[in-house]
């Protein structure tokens, strides 16, 4: 039985190739839909960056040096020092909240491309995935994918060079269908689960 990793220096736990005691019906197809949001864009880059072993300890040197700065604005304030104590504390809200930068950054980035907001109908099937929109419709092969990540609330697939496919459980409107996904994804990838749940990151 895995447990959840609570080390956060520590990589997550993972379970390789692990299909279960189901197979994958090849005649079946799976169909969802996806709308390409800015914060859908942002969700899939914190998946991706959550699995990292650097992400995390920045993540927690963020915090520890936010609680240091937060410490000695406060002592500042027992000796009158209100000006320094100001300064600390704006210093720890940006330590704290500097990933607002970069989403805000990416944000404007990805406004302007055509393909935002417009809803994608995705197909997943033994010969690979297509999607369909009002811009665009292909189709791209189990071989075109170097790997992929099992989340907890979605499936990662990544393409050469660092392309991220990110889908989410909730693209589909059968809970089924997403443990279907994933039983179709460990037939024709290699797969790594993380035992992490999504939930939390965005707060640092």
């Amino acid at each position: 039985m895995n447990e959840e990793n609570t080390n956060p220096f520590q990589s997550p736990k993972t379970e390789i190739n692990s299909t279960g005691n189901r197979d994958w019906d090849g005649a079946r197809e799976l169909a969802g839909n996806l709308v390409v949001t800015p914060e859908y864009l942002i969700d899939s880059l914190e998946h991706f960056q959550s699995q990292g072993y650097w992400y995390r300890v920045r993540k927690w040197i963020r915090v520890s040096a936010a609680a240091f700065l937060i410490f000695f604005a406060i002592v500042g304030l027992f000796f009158s020092n209100f000006g320094t104590s100001a300064f600390l504390i704006a210093l720890s809200v940006f330590f704290l909240l500097s990933y607002k930068i970069d989403h805000w950054r990416l944000k404007r980035q990805i406004s302007k491309s055509p393909f935002v907001n417009k809803q994608q109908s995705i197909r997943f099937s033994e010969g690979g995935i297509s999607s369909k929109s009002e811009l665009h419709e292909f189709m791209t092969k189990w071989a075109s994918f170097k790997q992929a990540i099992l989340f907890e609330d979605g499936v990662m697939l990544i393409q050469e060079p660092a392309t991220l496919n990110w889908f989410p459980d909730r693209i589909f409107d059968n809970s089924s269908d997403a443990e279907d996904l994933r039983i179709l994804v460990k037939s024709k990838l290699a797969t790594t689960t993380v035992k992490r749940s999504g939930s939390g990151r965005r707060l640092i």
